[in-house]
């Protein structure tokens, strides 16, 4: 793999978390319940992604090895 797309994909790990972290100021719980989580859209978004990555890489890995 590229490195330069190592390092995006090493930078956008470490960012990812602050993307999922609950915060008060918009919907209706108060950012710090885990229903915040689940309802809010932005978290939803972020949270599908990351599951269909881990999904796409898991795969390869499957496939590389096989």
């Amino acid at each position: 793999m590229n490195r330069m797309i190592k390092g995006f994909l090493v930078i956008s790990g470490l960012l990812v978390p602050f993307g999922i972290m609950a915060h008060p100021g918009h919907g209706t719980f108060t950012g710090t319940e885990i229903s915040h989580y689940f309802t809010s859209p932005i978290h939803i978004g972020v949270g599908v992604a990351l599951i269909v990555l881990a999904i796409i890489l898991i795969r390869k890995r499957i496939t590389k090895g096989a």
